[in-house]
Formats: structure tokens, sequence, C-alpha cells
């Protein structure tokens, strides 16, 4: 398992970031060799919400679900 940690400080409410970061569509701007995200769940994103991606070095995965409904923990 590859593990990589980075700090970024963002002037921006939490909410907010947390509501960015827990959409993976958003993972092609932010990660090198993700082509595509989408959701392939209706409804808003929360515990269960699933995507499914493509990645240079992976390929298409699908990522089962957000682990989270609770939001931010300020």
């Amino acid at each position: 398992m590859i593990v990589a940690r980075g700090d970024v400080f963002i002037q921006r409410p939490i909410e907010e970031i947390f509501d960015f970061v827990a959409d993976s569509r958003n993972e092609p701007g932010l990660l090198p060799g993700a082509t595509r995200v989408d959701k392939t769940t209706d409804g808003p994103i929360g515990q269960g919400t699933c995507f499914e991606g493509e990645y240079a070095r992976a390929g298409t995965v699908s990522l089962d679900s957000l682990s989270t409904s609770s939001g931010p923990i300020a």
C-alpha cells in the first residue's frame, strides 16, 4: 500500500473544503493521473455514495462508498 501525506493551508470555511474533498469528481483536478471520476449513485453526496474513476496507473476503479456522512470536525 502506498501512503502519501501533504499539508495545505486553504482560506475557506471547513465545511466548504470538506464538501469539495468528499466529492471524488474533483479528483481529476487534484490528482495527476486521474482522468475521469463519475458519481454512480443518485442523490446528494453522503454515506453510501459511489463513484467510478479512471486512473493512469490503475485503469478503471470503482470507489465503493463515502465512509462518512457527518461532515468535518472543527
